[in-house]
This record gives C-alpha cells, sequence and structure tokens, in this order.
C-alpha cells in the first residue's frame, strides 16, 4: 500500500475533522485530498510524466507544502526540500544541491 493510498482512507474515515490545523490555516481532510488532486492534475496539465518524475518541493513546514507533497506522491516521486537548510552554511545542504545531487545519483 502507498502512503498516498493510507492518506486517502483516513480521508475517507474523518473528511470533515480538521487536518494538521497549524497556526495560520485549517482545513477539514477533505479539504485537503481535494487539493491534492487539484495539484497532481497541474503537474501532468504542466508537462509532467506520471510515474517518471521527481517533483521538488521546497518545504517551509507548513500545510501548504504537505498538500503539495500529497499532489506529488498521486503519480510522482516527491521530493521534500527542507527550506531551513538554506540559512546552513554548507553549500552540500542547500536544496538546489539536494536536487542536483539526486540528479546525478538518478542518471548513474
Amino acid at each position: 500500500m502507498r502512503i498516498i493510498d493510507l492518506f486517502d482512507r483516513g480521508c475517507s474515515f474523518f473528511p470533515d475533522r480538521p487536518f494538521l490545523p497549524d497556526h495560520q490555516v485549517s482545513f477539514s481532510h477533505r479539504e485537503v485530498q481535494d487539493m491534492s488532486h487539484r495539484i497532481v492534475n497541474g503537474l501532468i496539465d504542466g508537462g509532467l510524466t506520471p510515474g517518471k518524475s521527481v517533483v521538488g518541493v521546497l518545504n517551509p513546514n507548513n500545510l501548504r507544502a504537505f498538500q503539495c507533497g500529497m499532489g506529488a506522491l498521486r503519480s510522482f516521486v516527491w521530493l521534500p526540500l527542507d527550506a531551513r537548510r538554506r540559512r546552513r552554511t554548507d553549500a552540500q545542504d542547500r536544496p538546489k544541491n539536494q536536487l542536483n545531487k539526486l540528479r546525478k545519483t538518478s542518471a548513474a
């Protein structure tokens, strides 16, 4: 079973309950699920190929980033990039370098 399947199953049990409320916004399970479907459809409409594309999400550790990740998991590989890493001095930890490293290892 995929992670997105577990997510959908949880949404079916509690569609109207708040899902991971944070201090800025609150969405129900159904709203998060619906947004994840809109996101994956937007990625496909934008030209990404399901099963062959990796979607990197610069993750500011909030609900919006999670919604993007769930949308990506519907047909793609989700690569969460930690927004906090931008502040570190080690260039190897920066999100751009994380993506470049992934590209190099996947091409090998």
